[in-house]
């Protein structure tokens, strides 16, 4: 319902800890991506990590542009990334938005 709220979270602010990473030497990160990346996948499984990018939501969009950014910052700064795509994980009822539940 709020794109805005998917891409100034998680790309804008990605970028902010990409660049403070940069700044104090930090060179390994640990991305919690997401499932939403992949599309809609219901029939498609088991898929693996090459399976084909096709988000359907700003959610996976954002995910998705995050991951890509990592790629461009690994290549131009020498970071190491790695991402993890998690499936199923609980979290904060979007009907309530009550964060502090999660």
């Amino acid at each position: 319902q709020n794109p805005s709220k998917y891409y100034r979270n998680n790309i804008y602010g990605t970028l902010n800890l990409l660049d403070t990473m940069i700044k104090h030497n930090v060179k390994r990160i640990v991305f919690s991506s997401t499932c939403a990346t992949y599309g809609d996948i219901v029939e498609q499984t088991p898929i693996d990590e090459k399976h084909p990018q096709n988000p359907i939501n700003p959610y996976g969009y954002s995910k998705l542009a995050v991951e890509r950014i990592m790629d461009d910052y690994d290549k131009a700064y020498k970071l190491k990334s790695i991402r993890l795509r998690y499936f199923n994980v609980a979290g904060a009822d979007e009907i309530r938005k009550d964060w502090r539940m999660a």
